[in-house]
């Protein structure tokens, strides 16, 4: 495990987390598969614009923590100021 660029634990993380989100799709089309017209009826309620918006918002607070790793600690106000957006866009989303 030496070889492995970043080190050995960080590799086992990365593989945790791909196995976590792999079992949140095994679980979303499981539960898909069993009650279809709950599963359609709750995919009406959601708002794909603000989902969009949400994803851009969340890539953006990823490559704003990344660019502040070892460099300037002004990036890390990009994560901060898309993490306040994301809670204001997801709040807008619930009040509805």
């Amino acid at each position: 495990m030496k070889s492995l660029p970043g080190g050995g634990v960080i590799w086992i993380f990365a593989v945790a987390e791909l196995v976590t989100f792999a079992l949140f799709f095994f679980c979303y089309a499981l539960y898909a598969a069993d009650d279809p017209v709950t599963f359609a009826a709750s995919q009406a309620l959601v708002h794909p614009l603000s989902g969009a918006i949400n994803t851009g918002v969340l890539l953006t607070a990823s490559w704003g923590a990344a660019r502040a790793v070892g460099e300037d600690w002004r990036w890390w106000l990009v994560p901060v100021v898309a993490g306040l957006l994301f809670l204001g866009i997801k709040s807008h989303e619930y009040v509805e």
